[in-house]
């Protein structure tokens, strides 16, 4: 065996390691997930058909996500929409354990040729940027519809405007990202300046496609939460089911949470945020904890299969 195989053979160990680590880990923390759901709950409620479209959805969900990701990487590298799809449920994988899933582009940048995968990075900043845009657009909308119920929010009526300038802000600093080369154009290191080229590649209306993307995104999830309420029986009209699941997430936003902790997080926030509209909580908690199995759950177990057969870039020959 010469010298170049056994560092390919060293490589794709090495590799294997860390894709056996990331499924230890990803359904280790869907175990303990799994063990706060009370499933005999769930099933004792019969609106299948709410259950069935709420399932039904989540593809659709995930197929916007891809097409969106398609579109950020065309910029650099042209792949189809199922290479994208694949991509995205991988990402998946490699994310549900890290908090606020920062690991998603792990997961994807194996779909992208080496060569550009400090790129492709860039480009799922970008889209994870558009679709925080879109929760905290949505979620500062919402806070100027609740009614003197939440009282930190109706006694500080500040803070409302708080939200409303960052907002702005943000806002701003996502379509100035095709100026990054007239203002960070004297920077030499090749990696950040290709991700500078990059950033200068999308126009602002690729921007407002790519913010598009994320609002489709955003009406599919709540859709799904809404005939979630709906399965568990929970009278809530619709606007203020998404009056409340706006600041739900607005608030999960900014709540600083590790992979421990996020499970309790969500409950409680839940708890305060729902409580204002509907008589048992506890049925809210079952709706969050069912939409995050369909949501995440079963796509990452389609993905960790897709993540751990994918043969990456530069050791296929091993």
């Amino acid at each position: 065996m010469n010298t170049l195989s056994i560092k390919l053979n060293n490589k794709k160990i090495l590799v294997n390691s860390f894709k056996i680590i990331v499924l230890i880990a990803a359904y280790g923390y869907m175990y303990i997930k799994f063990r706060n759901i009370e499933f005999k709950a769930i099933l004792e409620y019969n609106n299948y058909l709410y259950l069935f479209f709420s399932i039904l959805l989540m593809p659709l969900n995930w197929l916007i996500e891809s097409k969106k990701w398609q579109f950020l990487i065309s910029k650099f590298e042209i792949i189809n929409l199922y290479t994208s799809f694949k991509a995205i449920l991988s990402g998946l994988t490699t994310s549900i354990f890290t908090p606020n899933r920062v690991g998603e582009f792990v997961g994807r940048i194996l779909y992208i040729s080496s060569k550009n995968r400090v790129k492709a990075i860039f480009a799922t900043i970008i889209g994870s940027y558009s679709q925080i845009l879109i929760t905290l657009l949505i979620g500062v909308f919402s806070v100027f519809f609740i009614n003197d119920n939440i009282n930190f929010i109706d006694n500080n009526n500040y803070l409302k405007w708080v939200f409303v300038i960052l907002s702005l802000m943000l806002i701003s600093i996502f379509f100035s990202l095709n100026k990054f080369e007239f203002v960070f154009g004297k920077i030499k290191n090749k990696h950040i300046r290709s991700i500078i080229l990059i950033a200068s590649d999308y126009s602002f209306f690729d921007l407002a496609r790519v913010l598009f993307f994320s609002l489709l995104r955003y009406f599919v999830f709540f859709i799904q939460f809404y005939l979630l309420l709906k399965f568990f029986n929970i009278y809530i009209s619709i606007f203020e089911s998404f009056i409340a699941t706006g600041i739900f997430y607005l608030f999960l936003m900014f709540i600083p949470t590790f992979v421990v902790s996020e499970p309790g997080v969500r409950i409680s926030t839940a708890m305060l945020v729902f409580g204002v509209f509907v008589d048992d909580v506890s049925l809210v908690v079952y709706t969050v904890s069912l939409l995050w199995v369909i949501n995440i759950v079963f796509p990452a177990i389609i993905g960790s299969l897709l993540f751990f057969n994918h043969k990456i870039e530069g050791i296929k020959k091993a």
